[in-house]
């Protein structure tokens, strides 16, 4: 989820939730959509999920508060992001949406994706799952007004019989790091990026090019001055920061 296009299950399989980057990774913010790190997909050994899957547009239906879902009887296995500059969960445009045959009893499970409870924590990584109950999918997610991961706060779970396999998990990736111990070429680090608000979401924000993005606008009165390469001047905090669009 840290460019634009799809991450997807594999055929037969569907998604019972995800782990995240913990999104108090880099306060007051709290998740750019690329925390979202694996999907967790299941296939139905005894039901498995067809193969003709639909895309459900939520192009506008996930800006604004709300449920976007999959049709009735078809379950999310797959996620389209837009452009990768568009960090909030807004910028979650389409689902891929595959049916499971049979009769199904679907519940509004909410989430808190902002928790660090000890029972959601992934033993082998810096990662927090949340998932349906057990044997149960997503058909779709309700977000509130907060354009960030911590934003999604209820799970539409549907249980569909048959027993769930836990199979790959999507081709998302791998929880970002930041480079150890590096600093911009003035003694700051990746932390002093975020809390002073040089980067946020994985980008610089608008009048803070200057702060070393490639190619950005640079600004009279600092050390990097118009037509300077500023990622240059600050060290490449781009390739270097989570929070300024590290991969």
């Amino acid at each position: 989820m840290d460019n634009e296009g799809w991450s997807k299950c594999d055929t037969g399989s569907v998604l019972d939730g995800f782990k995240v980057t913990p999104l108090d990774h880099f306060p007051p913010a709290y998740g750019p959509l690329y925390f979202l790190e694996v999907g967790r997909c299941c296939k139905y050994t005894s039901n498995p999920a067809g193969t003709s899957c639909t895309n459900a547009n939520w192009w506008n239906t996930f800006d604004v508060a709300g449920w976007s879902s999959c049709p009735a009887g078809s379950y999310i296995s797959g996620l389209y992001r837009n452009a990768n500059w568009c960090q909030g969960i807004s910028c979650l445009e389409e689902v891929s949406c595959c049916p499971i045959s049979g009769p199904t009893t679907c519940i509004e499970y909410p989430v808190d994706l902002k928790s660090k409870a000890a029972a959601n924590k992934d033993p082998n990584a810096n990662l927090y799952t949340f998932t349906c109950p057990h044997g149960m999918v997503l058909n779709g997610l309700y977000r509130t007004s907060e354009n960030d991961l911590g934003g999604i706060t209820k799970f539409k779970c549907c249980s569909v019989g048959g027993t769930p396999t836990p199979s790959a998990t999507a081709p998302t990736s791998a929880a970002c790091v930041d480079t150890p111990g590096w600093k911009n070429n003035f003694g700051f680090g990746c932390a002093a990026y975020a809390s002073h608000g040089w980067c946020a979401n994985g980008g610089f924000p608008a009048g803070m090019e200057w702060t070393g993005k490639v190619n950005g606008p640079g600004k009279a009165g600092t050390d990097c001055p118009p037509g300077t390469n500023c990622a240059s001047v600050y060290n490449n905090p781009g390739s270097n920061c989570c929070v300024c669009g590290k991969a």
